[in-house]
């Protein structure tokens, strides 16, 4: 007979039939293909067994004395997995929970467009069922407040809807809280709070790139930060990944589309107690695994870091520059994908080893600015110290207080006058020191005596000797070379280390080549939007 049980717990088999075997003899057992798990008998030709766990597939089941020899006939068993529910339409199914992170963002996003609607801000033209809708959401608003309240609090909620109509639902609902907001915002005058506008993060670290262009033409900043100093892109790099529903690289897309919309990748978030320096857009997603995207915007911010500043060529910043890198580094608007010449892994290799060459000669050019910065600010200040004939202002001081002082030498009447004057004091001051002096001798020879030498048997004051002070003749650091390195070079290392960490990584490599393809067809894609209309 064809049996199936499922494969993940153990169940109960009944196996009734005559058996061979002798069961005073020896304990019955039944065999699973290789596998022999113990019976009990229920009854005179009925016995019982659990299922061992076992993989999916057709087996053999035969009952043994236990000696693993069969004492009945052989027949077909079969373990199969447990089935799972799908959803209508065909849509791809979901057994686990999302993650509490995420299902937090998206609680946030879909409270603020459902729930952001005010009878006041309505217009006067507006349509009763958009009223009507309204009401009915306001009505939700405790409930939303305990989804988000359990979420924080760690609770497990899943969300058992079709991913594409909640997709289609946040379109439409963005589309007309923003056109809400634009219908107000002519009535009032007023823009969007600051609250409002941390709309950008919600849907940047959901992923949702297809609602970055309408966000960014009612007037957000793409470098918005929020109170934490964390911009759009630090969302997309930390919360993003791939496929809250199901849709493929969507982290990669959001920041291709973050980019190409002018978001800056070396944007630090504000400093803390734990962390004084501020994280980047390229450590938070080092730190989340994906070491293409992290060597991506790692090169972005390097290249983007060099172009910001404004170099005053001199012959000596041109020869540290030649030196330690060449002078020409590409921008990552210059960069293109390699489609000839190998394998895919070969032509990954060969983007990510010139990511490597142009991070190293970005960062090398950075430093030979900063260095040549400092030797210019020290030759300014060097110059402006000097006067037309050379001489500094503690020179001009010295040669004026001499001058002065020749000229009072010379008077004899004021001479012979500071001369006896100096002289009389003179014999005042020792007789007064030498008095004085007798009297401190005597009482400290007292004081030795009585109580160093005598109460505490100790040597006293004899061959005490002063220690002499050191004095330090080193000049203090510029504070701009400690600023240097603790800054500037410090993120440079680290930027440059996240490049080189994605060669030995296959993943990484093909990660950091798709980024370089989306960066290009995300600019391409925001082209007719950015230029400007006449």
């Amino acid at each position: 007979m064809h049996v199936y049980v499922l494969t993940e717990h153990g169940m109960q088999v009944i196996i009734t039939g005559d058996f061979l075997c002798n069961p005073l003899e020896s304990p019955w057992a039944v065999m699973f293909g290789d596998i022999e798990v113990p019976s009990e008998i229920v009854q005179e030709g009925v016995l019982r067994c659990q299922t061992p766990q076992h993989s999916s597939g057709k087996v053999t089941l035969c009952v043994t004395s236990g000696n693993r020899e069969s004492c009945s006939e052989v027949r077909e068993f079969e373990f199969c997995t447990k089935p799972t529910t799908s959803s209508s339409g065909g849509i791809c199914t979901t057994d686990a929970a999302k993650n509490s992170e995420e299902l937090l963002l998206l609680a946030r996003l879909v409270q603020m467009m459902l729930c952001g609607y005010d009878g006041s801000t309505i217009a006067k033209g507006a349509i009763d069922t958009q009223l009507e809708n309204s009401r009915k959401v306001n009505a939700t608003d405790d409930r939303w407040q305990q989804i988000i309240e359990a979420l924080q609090m760690g609770c497990d909620i899943s969300l058992d809807t079709i991913d594409w109509i909640m997709l289609e639902l946040l379109k439409d609902k963005l589309q007309n809280w923003l056109s809400l907001r634009r219908q107000s915002d002519e009535q009032t005058g007023c823009l969007l709070s600051k609250q409002e506008q941390g709309i950008i993060h919600l849907i940047s670290g959901l992923g949702y790139e297809w609602g970055l262009g309408s966000i960014l033409d009612f007037g957000v900043g793409i470098n918005f930060r929020d109170s934490n100093g964390w911009t759009a892109l630090h969302w997309a790099a930390h919360y993003g990944r791939c496929g809250i529903f199901f849709l493929p690289f969507c982290r990669e897309k959001m920041v291709a589309a973050l980019l190409a919309a002018g978001a800056s990748a070396g944007l630090v978030t504000d400093p803390t107690a734990q962390d004084p320096v501020g994280k980047t857009p390229g450590f938070l997603a080092s730190a989340r695994g994906h070491k293409g995207l992290a060597g991506y915007l790692s090169e972005v911010a390097l290249t983007s870091h060099l172009s910001s500043l404004v170099i005053e060529e001199s012959e000596i910043s041109k020869g540290s520059a030649e030196v330690e890198a060449e002078r020409a580094v590409e921008s990552i608007s210059q960069r293109s994908v390699e489609v000839r010449g190998g394998t895919e892994d070969e032509l990954s290799l060969k983007d990510s080893l010139a990511a490597v060459r142009n991070a190293a000669q970005a960062a090398a050019r950075i430093q030979a600015a900063f260095r040549a910065h400092s030797f210019r600010k020290r030759q300014l200040i060097s110059a402006l110290s000097c006067d037309d004939y050379g001489m500094t202002p503690g020179e001009i001081q010295e040669l004026s207080a001499a001058s002065k002082g020749h000229r009072l030498y010379h008077s004899l009447q004021c001479s012979h006058f500071l001369l006896f004057h100096q002289l009389l004091q003179a014999h005042v001051r020792g007789h007064q020191v030498r008095k004085k002096y007798r009297e401190f001798v005597w009482t400290v020879s007292v004081i030795e005596k009585v109580i160093l030498r005598w109460r505490r048997k100790g040597v006293g004051l004899r061959g005490f000797r002063a220690e002499p002070e050191m004095v330090h003749d080193e000049e203090e650091e510029d504070i701009t070379k400690i600023f240097r390195k603790q800054k500037v070079d410090a993120a440079l290392d680290e930027a440059v280390s996240r490049v080189l960490s994605m060669v030995d990584s296959p993943d990484a490599r093909q990660q950091y080549r798709r980024m370089l393809g989306r960066y290009h067809q995300a600019k391409v894609k925001n082209q007719p939007r950015l230029e400007p209309v006449t």
